[in-house]
């Protein structure tokens, strides 16, 4: 517990100081494992341990995705299709940049991108329309919480692999709550401009002007669909949905908006590649982290097993469900002559508890 009580406290105290994340990690992980006696070379293996995974290469190809149609100015034709829905409500900008958001996050798929990238086009243009910067800044800042939830999602991604749990399930389950959290978000827009009197109300689009900006914006909305659909009917992994995002990416910069230039790749590539290894270096650091925590049995298993059936009475039905768990494990484990016809059989303490609940609920 001691060994515990430091890894957090030198982390804290790193990050406090102002030393990188990575670092701080890196720091205060290593300390911990040269007092427990822990060999170099097992943390040199960890750390490159840490980020050996074919699902963990679905990153930079997302991020480079991303890149790639930022720098053929789709920002600014997404922005535009989501004025021609939305842009004639009470608090119209506001409604746009919360589309907008939406749909970027089925792009890049990481909040901080998100919000550059709308926050540099829509933060200016709110403030020239009246609205305060306060309610500018705040507006993009909330929207791009959708960037991790809605698929492609970097952090789902990260999750999944550490959990072990299906990447391509997590992207499914988190579009509709996305989905919903934007129109969450809309309907306090809402309220909030009306309340400040934002009644910078553009007039509405005829379907005609509608349908003309779809047509001009297709190719930005194709890409999400790519990836969402690809995963969902199973046409390839969510590794494999980053490189096909990264060549329809290409496809469209140079064929269809033809605003990516050639000469302008090799920044692209830098970028994303810088862009990469901030989050590969902090995942190989948190590899010595977890490996140390594991050694120190900071989740013991009893513990867990026991906090995870006490939790069932937190939840609607879960007092019945946690008595007939006990009851059961106690006829399970209560293996005891009856009539002098021998021992009772797991299988039948279990259907007579069973049994017994049943009675009485």
């Amino acid at each position: 517990m001691t060994y515990i009580l430091l890894a957090f406290l030198f982390l804290m105290a790193l990050i406090f100081f102002g030393f990188p994340i990575f670092l701080a990690i890196c720091i205060s992980s290593m300390l911990v494992a040269f007092a427990m006696g822990i060999p170099l070379s097992l943390v040199i293996t960890r750390i490159f341990g840490g980020i050996d995974s074919f699902s963990l290469m679905a990153i930079p190809f997302f991020i480079l995705a991303g890149n790639i149609m930022m720098e053929s100015k789709i920002t600014d034709r997404i922005v535009d299709f989501a004025d021609s829905l939305v842009g004639h409500f009470r608090g119209g900008l506001g409604h746009v940049n919360i589309v907008s958001s939406m749909i970027f996050s089925g792009i890049q798929g990481s909040g901080v991108a998100d919000a550059s990238a709308i926050g540099s086009v829509m933060i200016p243009s709110m403030i020239r329309q009246g609205y305060d910067k306060d309610f500018a800044v705040a507006v993009t800042a909330s929207a791009a919480v959708m960037g991790p939830i809605i698929p492609p999602s970097i952090a789902m991604i990260m999750y999944g692999y550490y959990t072990e749990l299906s990447v391509g399930k997590l992207f499914l389950g988190g579009l509709i709550p996305g989905v919903l959290l934007g129109l969450g978000l809309m309907v306090v827009n809402h309220i909030i401009a009306r309340h400040r009197r934002y009644d910078f109300v553009k007039p509405k689009r005829s379907i005609k002007e509608i349908l003309l900006t779809t047509y001009r914006s297709i190719g930005a909305l194709i890409m999400p669909m790519i990836i969402v659909l690809g995963i969902v009917f199973g046409v390839f992994t969510p590794t494999e949905s980053g490189i096909a995002a990264t060549v329809y990416g290409l496809f469209y910069g140079l064929v269809i908006s033809r605003k990516l230039k050639s000469k302008r790749l090799p920044a692209v590539l830098v970028d994303s590649a810088n862009t990469t290894s901030i989050v590969m270096i902090i995942l190989a650091m948190a590899g010595i982290f977890s490996n140390v925590l594991t050694r120190l049995q900071f989740q013991k298993e009893r513990g867990r097993k026991d906090v995870s059936q006490e939790n069932l009475l937190f939840v609607p039905g879960g007092s019945r469900l946690y008595r007939f768990c006990s009851e059961s494990r106690r006829s399970e484990q209560n293996l005891h002559h009856e009539d002098g016809h021998g021992p009772v059989s797991v299988w039948d303490g279990r259907e007579r508890a069973e049994a017994s609940l049943r009675s009485r609920f």
